[in-house]
């Protein structure tokens, strides 16, 4: 009967754990469905661009703002192309963000004022970056690949701990204030600018 008690106790903590990793809310807006887990984590799946509505942010259209307190891990699908502006503004607990090759666009203010958000990032396929796109983050390096030519209007700006700037090489354009407020001492202006 002892052993009967501790394997029902065993049982217990088992199933609680696993259901601190379940799915606990999704949806989709056309080939794009998200995924929020309680262990904090949204996926993104599907193929092609989150599209948001005219009127509303990307979060808002797909449903996943309400848990924006609480992701801390986002990870794009491998067939997302393109991530719309706004899309994780204000996501304070993010801190790591995964997606495949296909993605190319990063949309405005995407990950602006994602605090969390730090350390090294590498764009990777990235070649467009909007406005605004990681503004306000605690990233500390950043390697800009050679599929970008602008960096945008504010894309970094008050990132206090950007500190490196690394890539570069197919950078044309750098807008206005794309890296002010930042850490930054020295930074080497590509020479097609």
């Amino acid at each position: 009967m002892r052993h009967l008690k501790h394997l029902l106790a065993l049982l217990c903590v088992l199933l609680a754990s696993q259901a601190a990793w379940a799915q606990s809310d999704g949806g989709s807006v056309g080939s794009v469905s998200w995924n929020y887990w309680t262990s904090g984590k949204l996926s993104i799946t599907g193929s092609g661009s989150m599209k948001a509505s005219t009127t509303q942010t990307s979060s808002t259209t797909y449903g996943y703002d309400k848990y924006k307190g609480s992701i801390t891990t986002i990870e794009i699908g491998d067939n997302i192309t393109e991530i719309s502006p706004y899309a994780f503004d204000g996501f304070t607990a993010l801190t790591t963000v995964t997606w495949g090759s296909a993605l190319k666009t990063i949309g405005a203010g995407a990950f602006q004022s994602c605090t969390g958000l730090k350390g090294d990032f590498d764009l990777g396929s990235i070649t467009t970056l909007g406005d605004y796109a990681f503004s306000g983050t605690s990233i500390t390096s950043v390697t800009i690949p050679s599929g970008v030519e602008t960096i945008p209007s504010n894309a970094f700006s008050g990132c206090t701990k950007l500190t490196s700037v690394k890539g570069c090489s197919g950078v044309k354009t750098i807008s206005s204030y794309a890296f002010y407020n930042t850490g930054l001492t020295s930074f080497t202006i590509p020479s097609k600018v």
